[in-house]
């Protein structure tokens, strides 16, 4: 990649051409519920369990040690953990749903080394081709888009504890100062105090924000993936204009890397 910049980049536009004529849109906008309904932002599905509850309820598991006894019964699967952005905690933006803070990823990185073997990808790659049974409990970290942070932030944490990761770059970002659409869109939508985003006049749809936000957000998201680059971020420019939301928005964690960084 170092070598051939440009190759990756033609690599990479490439692999998006191939995704978006093997997209399932259904498949999609549930996949991202699921995603919301567990970690992100409360949707009115999801709000029957508040934060607190949730807390309790992880703290009762952890008391009982119920988890001990899942590693044990999945002892020779492998877990394969994503991650996006790792941010300083005193980060003060609104928040992300691809930006965990740097004290709840060193929690989570001090977890899973008291309980779990860490290998590189490759290293799981290798035993599942070759049909070697992982002994125990088996993981693998790794980060998605190559974010400025994976390296300012994740990397001293992952290098304090000696755990391997793997960060997968999203080439035809690196090197650029471009924002990731779904972060603009995100950052739009969430921090808009209107109540509904009507864009059906651009061939979409009307989407009700406040309590529905996270629904829709995922079901726009899955509407504009389907576009190529040049009309999505016009739809995008459309979008924020309408939800009245400030060009003022941080997005500083949001930096790809350099080639030099990679």
């Amino acid at each position: 990649i170092r070598r051939h910049p440009d190759e990756a980049q033609r690599i990479g536009r490439q692999g998006g051409i191939d995704a978006r004529k093997q997209f399932n849109l259904r498949e999609t906008i549930q996949q991202y519920m699921d995603v919301f309904d567990q970690v992100a932002h409360p949707t009115p599905k999801a709000k029957v369990m508040t934060p607190r509850v949730k807390q309790s309820a992880y703290s009762v598991i952890c008391q009982t040690k119920f988890d001990g006894w899942f590693r044990g019964r999945h002892r020779d699967r492998l877990v394969i953990l994503g991650y996006h952005g790792i941010v300083p905690d005193q980060w003060n933006a609104t928040p992300s749903w691809l930006m965990l803070r740097a004290s709840d990823f060193t929690s989570q990185m001090r977890f899973l080394k008291d309980h779990y073997e860490i290998v590189p990808i490759a290293e799981a790659a290798r035993r599942i081709v070759q049909h070697e049974p992982f002994d125990g409990p088996t993981a693998c970290v790794t980060l998605d888009d190559g974010y400025l942070n994976n390296m300012t932030v994740a990397a001293p944490i992952l290098e304090r504890m000696a755990i391997p990761a793997t960060i997968y770059l999203a080439t035809g970002m690196i090197g650029t100062d471009q924002i990731h659409w779904t972060a603009r869109l995100e950052q739009a939508m969430f921090r808009s105090a209107r109540a509904m985003l009507d864009v059906s006049d651009l061939g979409l749809r009307r989407y009700p924000l406040g309590p529905h936000t996270a629904s829709s957000f995922v079901r726009l998201v899955a509407r504009l993936y389907r576009l190529t680059e040049e009309p999505r971020q016009r739809i995008l420019t459309v979008i924020q204009t309408r939800l009245g939301t400030s060009p003022l928005v941080d997005f500083s964690q949001f930096q790809m890397m350099s080639w030099d960084d990679v």
